[in-house]
């Protein structure tokens, strides 16, 4: 009887087709990690440019609050600060503005100062800082930690006011003996220190803090 005779199998190669699954699926994922670095990585802007501003202060400073009790700098005159930036220049000169000003030094990664911003945001509302100036001065700026860039931050919170841009040294902050996160001080009419915050404040502080401020005399 003779034997069928069978063809030898072949030996199973790559499926042509999966292989050119797998090539298009790595494809798309390496457009897509291009697209990602191109336009910026997260939605709030933490691979962007870090935003400071050229600042120029005095070499004398207010002394630094303490916590053991009274303000050293209450009644000074505080020291004059101009931040320049492409978007334009910002000045505080205090004994020059003729005006009550309220500085609000925040760091965007500070959870105390993410929780202060919208209070003061509503006390804007309210009118509490109707007759005062009011500067929010963005320093301790770092790219690499959470909430990133500062103004975006304002931006969505709902900071109308005016915006100052700290240099990467801390040049303003140090210029008014900045402590803690946040930091408020409130300046008279006349230029001088009347009061300096350290830390969250409740809304009814900030608003008695505002009346112990010398007003305007135009």
């Amino acid at each position: 009887m003779s034997r069928t005779q069978q063809r030898p199998r072949q030996a199973s190669g790559p499926d042509l087709r999966v292989i050119g699954a797998v090539v298009g699926v790595g494809l798309l994922i390496a457009l897509f990690a291009i697209i990602i670095v191109t336009s910026g990585g997260d939605s709030d802007g933490s691979a962007s440019a870090p935003e400071f501003g050229a600042v120029e202060a005095p070499s004398s400073a207010l002394p630094p609050l303490s916590d053991a009790g009274g303000d050293p700098a209450v009644g000074l005159v505080g020291p004059t600060i101009r931040s320049e930036r492409l978007e334009g220049t910002t000045t505080v000169d205090p004994a020059g503005d003729g005006q009550p000003t309220m500085l609000v030094f925040l760091a965007h990664w500070c959870s105390h100062c993410q929780a202060e911003l919208p209070r003061l945001v509503d006390a804007a509302g309210e009118g509490t800082f109707d007759d005062i100036r009011t500067v929010a001065v963005l320093t301790g700026t770092d790219p690499s930690r959470p909430n990133h860039p500062p103004s975006a931050w304002l931006e969505r919170e709902g900071w109308t006011d005016e915006q100052l841009y700290d240099d990467a040294n801390g040049s303003a902050a140090g210029a008014y003996g900045l402590t803690n996160f946040p930091y408020i001080v409130f300046l008279n009419a006349d230029g001088t220190v009347a009061l300096r915050l350290s830390g969250e404040q409740a809304p009814e502080t900030i608003a008695a803090a505002v009346e112990l401020i010398s007003p305007s005399q135009t």
